[in-house]
């Protein structure tokens, strides 16, 4: 689900709109596809398999994701720029099955991007149950001009059986720079019905705002999720923040990062990600919080990060066992010591929650890693590409 890496990259320059010959191009849909099926396996949505893996081959040819370019365009949505991410979703209704793109064009750079992804929202108007009203109410807030947005608009799809596909969009708080974040967050805020709360939501927040995420819904009913960069915090001051806004009970983050991260100190391998979830039907302020750990650097393997993932599941009283299922289903064939295919591991609590809302656990189809390595964690360029030219 993000850039994740360990300075504030934005600063850096980059090459934007430029163009390099590309080489070969790579099955991108047909891999991530086939491990969406073992996900409707392992988690026995055999009966929906087809739905959802005709919808993401749809989002995706409509992305231009089918076929990807070697090397690759930039893409901060994984550590190896591969712009699609699954995850799995455990809580007390049940697991849900999740996918996130992000549309791409050439020459690669934001606004290319950005049209990109208002044509893909074409594709969305026609899933039943979409409103692309708050799209429509943000998009010239967050439309960028600043060349170094490391990104310009991804979507997701949060599969739910019978009901509607739950659909959403994600906007760059530095799409006119970072120093224009926090006034792009408050517009929104404000357009979105929640102007009342944006000062003091915005002083919780801090400085380093890096998504904002609404889903494509009726207004009365829409979420918004803004999301927050923590570098070298210590795994108390995620409890503290969940005091600030009314959460007190339950499992705690600092719990969490024990579990994952094998740590009570200040996670300085890597930054933690949270994020404030705001209802539509509650607009006091937020109602929940999540804690996104990243595995990597801190399990030394997908195996080790399955096995965490599963205890962290236990301890909140989820479903570990349909975890692992899912976890055994995307390792087979994979090393022993490989490791790549966990991206983040996502813990929410909530206003009044009793032990764990919700747990989710974040895939990459790690389409680039074997040959180029963690290519987005802590790169020297971004656009075109994080490869440097031959």
């Amino acid at each position: 689900m993000h850039p994740h890496r360990k300075m504030n990259v934005e600063r850096r320059a980059c090459h934007a709109c430029e163009r390099e010959p590309m080489g070969d191009l790579i099955e991108a849909v047909h891999i991530a596809r086939e491990q969406l099926r073992r996900i409707c396996t392992a988690t026995g949505l055999i009966d929906q398999q087809d739905g959802i893996i005709t919808l993401f081959t749809g989002l995706c040819t409509s992305a231009g994701l089918l076929r990807l370019p070697i090397p690759p365009r930039w893409s901060g949505m994984t550590d190896d720029c591969t712009p699609m991410e699954l995850s799995t979703s455990f809580d007390a209704k049940g697991t849900r099955i999740r996918f996130l793109i992000e549309a791409q064009a050439d020459p690669p750079c934001p606004q290319t991007y950005w049209a990109a992804g208002e044509r893909l929202c074409e594709q969305f108007a026609g899933i039943r149950g979409v409103d692309l009203a708050p799209l429509e109410a943000l998009a010239d807030l967050f439309r960028p001009t600043d060349t170094a947005a490391l990104f310009a608009m991804w979507h997701a799809v949060d599969w739910r059986g019978s009901a509607a596909p739950l659909c959403k969009v994600y906007f760059n708080p530095a799409a006119r720079g970072r120093s224009a974040s926090s006034d792009l967050i408050a517009a929104a805020l404000e357009r979105l019905g929640f102007g009342h709360v944006s000062g003091s939501l915005l002083e919780v927040l801090g400085d380093m705002t890096t998504h904002l995420a609404v889903d494509l819904v009726p207004a009365s009913m829409a979420r918004v999720k803004i999301y927050v960069r923590h570098f070298q915090a210590a795994p108390a001051e995620f409890d503290r923040r969940a005091e600030r806004i009314g959460i007190t009970s339950g499992l705690g983050f600092a719990d969490a990062c024990r579990i994952i991260c094998r740590s009570a100190d200040a996670l300085q391998e890597r930054p933690a990600m949270t994020c404030y979830h705001l209802n539509a039907g509650d607009r006091s302020g937020p109602s929940a919080m999540t804690l996104y750990l990243p595995l990597y650097p801190y399990a030394a393997s997908d195996k080790v990060a399955a096995e965490r993932i599963a205890a962290l599941l236990t301890e909140a009283g989820l479903q570990a066992d349909e975890y692992r299922r899912v976890a055994d289903a995307l390792l087979a064939g994979r090393e022993a010591d490989s490791d790549g295919l966990h991206t983040y591991v996502g813990f929410r609590r909530s206003i009044g929650g009793v032990q764990g809302d919700q747990i989710t656990s974040y895939f990459s189809p790690t389409l680039f890693q074997p040959r180029f390595g963690r290519l987005a964690l802590d790169p020297d360029r971004f656009w075109p590409s994080a490869v440097p030219p031959v």
